[in-house]
């Protein structure tokens, strides 16, 4: 199956700018897509900082070549790091090895924008990803950890304005996350103001990842302890999901796209007998909860919301807004498959033995000023938050051109929240990067990048796999340059 659709989407990959031009079809726009591409994501970058960073107690110099190019719908980036430990001299390994090895130095090669051109194939770096209406398959990333970037692949082909497919699938170097969605839009080809717009989809997902992680970040050298990794034992026999949904664009002009949207969706009883084994434990160790964790099922979710796109004055600031109303039984999480899906799935799975029905909202909201800044954010919020019902939060943030000659961006995301005094606590459930530069010159730059993140570590001659901070200080190229004017 993984090759079937790994050489149907290089397929696509390669016929889609002739495809796309076919029969004036470039000028489709979807009623759904989200309101013109801002200048922001049509810019190229050359950088190439000499950098300083500490990897538990080990010391690293040396470069990361990173280039980003953007030449009219396709994108590439790249990030190859040559890092030199201080000490012994030798050349950091880490990123190349194991998974799909080098190939992760490409971040990510695109053809399109996802909901604004009619086809779109992205291969290697998957955050942010969502299939649908995001209800199962939201703000995804399969490279929660910065030094086992994962390369998947990414598309959403619409070969005839009534008819299209997305998919993704998380991981190429084992079986691993796979989600498909075909939809309609049955009257697309008719003049019937709103009901020509009207999106019907089915999206089927599976999990069969049976990652040894004792192998990707652990060495014979070491102390093997598992207990240090995320683990897979619940998926691989198979985890699945499936769901319906539907969405209708009721206006559409230069100023305003509101589109609403509805769908239902089930994540199915996993048959495992590792969680079997583990909600013996958990009953036995919790009795005041035997009952939910002993009466374990499918669990499902039902929302309906609206998403608006918002122009204000010429573009000078640009508002994409989405509010969503969620009801979901036990054993039901809404956007499962999220940025902390891959961080642990086994833990991700086992919290679903104790969460109980109940209500909640979703919500995001991103603003784009003058093509200069862009800021935003998400909050998926159960009406009575706890431990059994967690809250998710994100927020991004590019600020490059806001003041003349500082770099600024940012994402934080964090799960699993029980309290939202906790939001902003990094630790074991959070993902943070940050860049803050200066071009003193027109082509230097000296700044510092920042990441909480998984790696390997070694402590006391133990290898575990954690998280961690990174600070990078770093001096070097930052050549901006725009191939699209």
């Amino acid at each position: 199956m993984k090759k079937i659709l790994l050489w149907g989407l290089l397929t696509a990959f390669a016929a889609a700018p002739t495809w796309a031009q076919q029969d004036g079809q470039d000028t489709y726009q979807d009623p759904s897509m989200t309101m013109g591409l801002s200048a922001m994501d049509s810019m190229s970058v050359f950088k190439l900082p000499f950098v300083y960073t500490k990897i538990g107690e080990q010391q690293y110099v040396g470069f990361r070549i990173q280039p980003e190019i953007a030449i009219w719908k396709i994108g590439v980036g790249f990030d190859v790091p040559l890092l030199w430990n201080v000490e012994t001299g030798e050349l950091r390994k880490d990123e190349f090895q194991n998974g799909v090895g080098a190939l992760r130095m490409m971040r990510y090669l695109r053809y399109g924008f996802k909901k604004r051109d009619k086809v779109y194939v992205k291969i290697g770096d998957m955050t942010g990803e969502y299939i649908g209406f995001g209800g199962l398959v939201n703000q995804y990333t399969n490279s929660p950890s910065f030094e086992k970037r994962a390369v998947g692949i990414s598309a959403d082909i619409r070969p005839v304005p009534y008819f299209g497919i997305e998919g993704l699938y998380g991981n190429l170097s084992t079986p691993g996350l796979l989600a498909v969605r075909p939809y309609v839009r049955p009257l697309a080809t008719t003049e019937i103001p709103v009901a020509k717009t009207v999106e019907i989809g089915f999206t089927y997902l599976q999990d069969r990842d049976n990652t040894d992680y004792t192998k990707v970040f652990q060495d014979d050298e070491a102390v093997n302890d598992p207990s240090n990794l995320p683990s897979t034992y619940y998926v691989r026999d198979g985890l699945s999901a499936w769901g319906v949904d539907m969405g209708v664009t009721v206006v559409n002009n230069s100023m305003l796209r509101l589109t609403a949207y509805t769908q239902y969706n089930k994540l199915n009883k996993i048959d495992s007998d590792s969680l079997q084994a583990r909600q013996l434990e958990l009953a036995i160790a919790n009795p005041e909860q035997a009952d939910l964790i002993n009466g374990y099922k499918a669990g499902t979710g039902f929302s309906f919301g609206a998403h608006a796109g918002i122009n204000f004055i010429a573009n000078i600031f640009n508002l994409d807004v989405r509010l969503e109303r969620l009801w979901f039984s036990d054993y039901y999480q809404p956007q499962f498959f999220n940025a902390i899906y891959e961080l642990n799935k086994d833990a991700k799975i086992e919290s679903l033995l104790t969460t109980t029905s109940l209500t909640g909202t979703f919500g995001s909201l991103t603003g784009t000023i003058i093509n200069k800044v862009r800021l935003g954010g998400g909050l998926l919020l159960p009406d009575n938050v706890s431990e059994e019902n967690p809250a998710y939060i994100y927020l991004t943030l590019d600020a490059n051109e806001l003041i003349e000659g500082w770099i600024i961006q940012g994402s934080y995301i964090k799960g699993q929240l029980a309290d939202l005094s906790d939001a902003f606590t990094l630790d074991q459930r959070s993902l943070a990067q940050g860049r803050l530069a200066y071009r003193f010159a027109k082509f230097l730059a000296l700044g510092v990048d920042a990441k909480w993140t998984f790696a390997r570590t070694v402590e006391n001659g133990v290898e575990k796999f954690k998280v961690q901070q990174f600070i990078m200080p770093y001096f070097g190229l930052h050549v901006p340059f725009n191939l699209n004017k």
